[in-house]
């Protein structure tokens, strides 16, 4: 989640008619990463709040085929007016280690001339993270009955949040 400051130059007419748009990617590399695009509006204006659903975007990367090319943009449930996701080759939210904000000017704008302003990104942050704790156990046990043979029993289960000190994460599935 952050806060976005459009400059008061930058036009907002409809959801399809705006001359600057941000993008946030976030990822593994430059090649692997997920992005969030939406129009910049004028000021603090609330629609300019930038809020990921992680659940979404891992949603899209299931959902689309298995090559690295660029996923189509899907409109985000619940945002605001314009914006969508993207996915591009094989992100992971386990190992985000490169972080990009930029502003572009809209492709097909009707007005030809250069994108000129600020725009300032505040806050930064997590929310509602998932810190649930992990477990895991095991069972052994045996029996022996006198001459006719041994019963041996063991059971184990892991739950997917569970990790050794060594690890930074589970497994992640059930």
């Amino acid at each position: 989640k952050m806060f976005v400051h459009g400059d008061p130059n930058f036009g907002y007419r409809s959801e399809n008619d705006y001359d600057a748009e941000l993008f946030f990617r976030f990822g593994v590399d430059t090649l692997n990463y997920y992005e969030y695009r939406a129009p910049i509006l004028p000021g603090w204006d609330p629609r300019n709040e930038v809020i990921i659903d992680f659940s979404e975007l891992t949603a899209i990367k299931a959902d689309r085929d298995s090559t690295n090319r660029i996923s189509d943009p899907k409109p985000v449930r619940n945002g605001p007016p314009g914006s969508a996701y993207r996915v591009l080759g094989n992100p992971s939210l386990i190992s985000v280690r490169f972080l990009s904000v930029g502003v572009t000017n809209k492709s097909g704008r009707i007005r030809g001339d250069d994108l000129r302003g600020q725009v300032w990104v505040n806050e930064l942050r997590l929310i509602s993270v998932d810190d649930s704790p992990g477990w895991a156990y095991r069972f052994d046990t045996q029996l022996k009955l006198a001459d006719l043979g041994t019963l041996a029993f063991n059971y184990s289960k892991v739950d997917p949040n569970f990790h050794t000190l060594e690890q930074r994460f589970g497994s992640r599935q059930t």
